[in-house]
Parts: structure tokens; C-alpha cells; sequence
């Protein structure tokens, strides 16, 4: 799979996103098209957990969050997957806008399917589909 110049650029936020999520790391991972797969893997270690375009803050010079609140009343709980596929989604949806030139246009679709990975033989397969799924495109 060959990345233009914007699914460069989803790559790069998903690589930084343990950078704001201490407790986060990411295991196996592709951007396609139009859609995305990861593995998400959560440790004990709760971190800051708000996401930060870095790209957007270096011209703005403003040094807090510059990405939708993560919780809300009743929301999203911080540290959760729901809160880094949302900080992702948000990140990314706000940086195509701004190339695109197309503020408030919907990138991604509303959901996101998750699964929790209960052991080895799991993890292996739902990786295996991951590395392949270029070659099905």
C-alpha cells in the first residue's frame, strides 16, 4: 500500500499517539484507502490522555489541547479506546479539512468496530488479517 500525502499523515498521528496516552501502545497497523485497522494495546500506565496536533500548535503557539474535550458529561472516559479513537478521529478529520479546505466535513464513519483480544491465537489471526489486508485491496 502505497500512502499519498494524507494517509501519511493519518500514519504519523496513529504513530503519535503514544506520546499523549502513556498508558497506550500500538501493536500492528495499516491505513487503507478508506478505512484504517490497528491493535491498540492498553498498559497500566494512565497518562495525560487529550490529543495534540503538534503540527497545529507549532502555528498557533498554543501549547494546550487543540482537539475536541475528551470527556463530556456522562462521555467518554479518558484513557479509554473510545477516548483515542475519538482524539484520532479528531485530529486527523480536522488536519484533512485543512488541506482539503473543507471545515466540518465528515472523514471518518461515525463507529469504530473493537474487538478485546483474549489471547495468543486471537492476536496472531486479528495480526495476520491486519498484514494482509493491503494485498486484498
Amino acid at each position: 500500500m502505497r500512502l499519498n500525502h494524507l494517509g501519511r499523515m493519518v500514519d504519523a498521528v496513529w504513530r503519535g499517539l503514544p506520546r499523549h496516552f502513556s498508558n497506550l501502545e500500538l501493536d500492528e497497523f495499516v491505513v487503507m484507502p478508506d478505512h484504517f485497522h490497528g491493535i491498540l494495546v492498553l498498559t497500566d500506565n494512565p497518562g495525560r490522555g487529550e490529543a495534540f496536533d503538534l503540527e497545529t500548535t507549532s502555528k498557533t503557539n498554543d501549547l494546550g489541547s487543540n482537539a475536541l474535550p475528551l470527556q463530556y458529561p456522562n462521555g467518554t472516559r479518558s484513557q479509554s479506546v473510545g477516548a483515542i479513537v475519538q482524539n484520532f478521529k479528531s485530529v486527523t478529520t480536522r488536519r484533512i479539512n485543512q488541506i482539503r479546505k473543507t471545515p466540518g466535513t465528515h472523514v471518518w464513519q461515525r463507529d469504530y468496530h473493537d474487538r478485546v483480544i483474549r489471547d495468543e491465537m486471537a492476536w496472531l489471526r486479528i495480526r495476520t488479517y491486519i498484514q494482509r489486508n493491503p494485498a486484498k485491496w
